[in-house]
């Protein structure tokens, strides 16, 4: 394997994956604690790199505001619509999302204030919402290019598929999965936001060399994409349930028995299969070819979270009507992203 363009960039040392993967496997308790600690310190050396960079402070000051809303607990209705209203934009979007078809509210006579709309929907889904668009609306605003205005798109479908998922089979607060599956993959999306060029030699090594994207994320910054999202986030100080959803990997294979889960646990399993079931959702495919690839990735998932092919099917064929009726006020533009609309 050629490592030699691995020196470029950010001054890690290069990673031998195979022995590393074999020596991490292997590692006792008190080194395990050392390798985490190790782990950390790269990554705050790395946030401290991106904080000095481009539109990143901008980005990370807006995910401090996003986070103050989301910790809004045990606060008034007034209390919580007054820090939403301090960002008109903002306000104006909530409104129009909670009387989309989104939440059920557009034939009610309609939601005119985010204080009404915490007393109708409560005080969680309004946050949990608030936050969801100020992520996706952020992501828009730093997409200068196709690609990235297509993952900003992908973000939220991902978000608006665990959503989907987590009403069918009435699982509680289920606006929290959407934000948890919007942030699962943070660590790499901000690599395609920040640093393009170092994602794409990421990429392009990972082909040359027939590894996975992952492992060559850990060769090159000597952590993994989903270490830095993590990493980040706690540096943000965001929610735990996000941040334990956001430590959650997709599982290799099917367990013996049904495994239960943790809140956290669960909104991460329905995060990392609604990341993949967009995933599949945006690659040009027949609708046979697409259906025998998520029947493998619902089996990979049994025992951990069960579904079939008809309940994805329907989520995905709601979540695409609600963005495509939407599209105005969410500023999508339709033709960069026509994969999701024209290959149903």
């Amino acid at each position: 394997m050629d490592t030699s363009e691995l020196k470029r960039g950010f001054d890690f040392d290069v990673i031998d994956i195979a022995s590393e993967a074999v020596a991490r496997k292997n590692l006792t308790g008190d080194e395990a604690v050392d390798a985490r600690t190790k782990s950390e310190k790269k990554v705050e050396i790395l946030f401290q790199k991106m904080e000095k960079e481009g539109d990143f402070p901008s980005f990370s000051k807006r995910i401090v505001e996003i986070n103050k809303i989301l910790k809004l607990k045990y606060a008034s209705a007034k209390d919580i619509a007054d820090v939403i209203m301090k960002d008109f934009s903002l306000c104006n979007k909530l409104l129009k999302l909670v009387n989309s078809s989104l939440y059920g509210y557009s034939g009610r006579g309609g939601v005119s204030s985010v204080e009404k709309a915490i007393i109708l929907l409560g005080a969680d889904r309004v946050q949990q919402a608030a936050a969801s668009l100020m992520l996706f609306e952020q992501m828009q605003q730093n997409s200068h290019s196709n690609e990235l205005k297509e993952l900003s798109l992908k973000t939220l479908t991902s978000g608006l598929i665990a959503k989907g998922l987590a009403v069918d089979k009435k699982v509680p607060d289920s606006d929290e999965f959407l934000i948890c599956a919007m942030f699962y993959r943070l660590g790499e999306n901000l690599m395609a936001y920040y640093h393009p060029e170092r994602r794409e030699s990421i990429i392009q090594f990972a082909k040359r060399n027939n590894i996975t994207f992952e492992s060559a994320f850990r060769l090159f910054l000597g952590v993994s994409c989903q270490d830095l999202g993590v990493g980040i986030a706690k540096q943000w100080g965001l929610p735990d349930n996000i941040i334990q959803s956001m430590q959650t990997t997709k599982p290799e294979k099917q367990p013996s028995s049904k495994v239960t889960l943790s809140r956290g646990q669960l909104l991460g399993t329905v995060a990392s299969l609604s990341n993949e079931v967009c995933d599949i959702r945006f690659q040009v495919m027949t609708p046979q070819e697409r259906e025998t690839v998520i029947s493998k990735l619902i089996r990979c998932y049994r025992g951990r979270y069960d579904t079939d092919l008809a309940q994805i099917d329907e989520v995905l064929k709601t979540v695409i009507s609600h963005i495509k009726e939407n599209t105005s006020y969410l500023n999508i533009n339709t033709e960069v992203c026509r994969v999701l609309f024209d290959n149903s």
